[in-house]
């Protein structure tokens, strides 16, 4: 198996204009299990996903991990210059009109020093209660989000460290928790064209992929 060195990038946010948020609805949004296969949104649910534009195109995800900074992957820095970048929160579509749409420019990049290419740079989020929790930051699939394929994520706590060194908010936007239950896309069987036959071997050969073990992490609730 192929090592994977993991990384992320910290994009600093100017902030121009009187933007308010109400701290009680930090990380509140509706439970909603897949990415691939799921159902749009209404607009407002998500507003700390970012939309990360460059020359008006949109190029990856991204998360708002406090008023000033946006968490993505490293990769997605096509060119490490500020003035190329924009940062859209509130982005429902980016074909059409978006009322709720909030436009940023970058005054700051932050490249791990260890980053390798692979990653797109969206969430992976943990619903505690009624709060969302970033754990993961969207890295990479063999195909790349196709249903019954599993999806590769870095670990966010493992970069605590870093983010608290970068970020000077970041003491008291880190939470701790542990991830409980079973996700109900947890367990999959690759779909073949090959008989029957073959299908139950490779069901034998391959199992069933479930990840249990429990989450520790230290995160930013976004916003």
């Amino acid at each position: 198996m192929a090592a994977w060195t993991l990384w992320i990038v910290l994009m600093c946010v100017v902030l121009t204009g009187q933007v308010v948020y109400a701290l009680s609805d930090c990380g509140v949004a509706p439970l909603n299990t897949r990415i691939v296969g799921g159902v749009n949104v209404k607009a407002g649910s998500w507003p700390w996903q970012v939309s990360v534009h460059i020359s008006r195109s949109h190029v990856c995800g991204g998360t708002l991990i406090s008023d000033q900074w946006v968490l993505t992957a490293a990769h997605c820095i096509l060119i490490n210059k500020t003035s190329v970048w924009t940062l859209y929160c509130g982005k429902l579509t980016q074909s059409g009109p978006n009322a709720n749409q909030v436009t940023r420019t970058v005054s700051q990049i932050i490249v791990h020093p260890n980053y390798n290419n692979g990653d797109s740079g969206g969430p992976l989020q943990c619903k505690q209660g009624s709060v969302w929790i970033q754990a993961g930051i969207t890295s990479y699939g063999v195909p790349c989000a196709t249903a019954g394929f599993p999806e590769v994520y870095t670990r966010v706590s493992q970069f605590h460290a870093c983010i608290k060194d970068q970020v000077a908010v970041a003491n008291g936007i880190f939470v701790t928790f542990t991830s409980n239950g079973t996700d109900p896309d947890s367990s999959f069987m690759c779909r073949s064209t090959a008989t029957t036959a073959a299908l139950t071997a490779t069901a034998t050969e391959l199992a069933f992929i479930s990840i249990l073990v429990p989450v520790f992490l230290q995160h930013v609730l976004a916003l």
